[in-house]
């Protein structure tokens, strides 16, 4: 177990450096690492806006609509004018009502 804390936190150390890289862009790891990895990632920056958006996208490919719909408005409830919530809340709503 103490392996696994060292790994999570040697973990959140590397992507404490660039926080929006924590998941690579080319989707070759699981959406469920890449959950973990912001998760990980917003556990040290709360505040980080475009890693909060980076995990409401996730989630919202992996059809977990609340999930997405909540971080988007921890998004805009920093920051308002943040496009990227603004449209993932939109696409967000829009497959609701598929």
């Amino acid at each position: 177990m103490k392996m696994i804390a060292n790994g999570l936190v040697a973990a959140a150390l590397l992507f404490y450096a660039c926080p929006a890289m924590a998941h690579p862009e080319d989707e070759s790891l699981p959406d469920s690492a890449a959950v973990m990895e912001y998760q990980i990632v917003l556990s040290l920056t709360p505040d980080d806006c475009m890693t909060r958006n980076k995990l409401a996208a996730v989630y919202a490919r992996m059809g977990k609509l609340d999930a997405a719909e909540n971080e988007y408005r921890k998004v805009l409830a920093k920051d308002a004018a943040n496009a990227d919530a603004k449209e993932g809340l939109r696409l967000t709503s829009m497959k609701r009502v598929k």
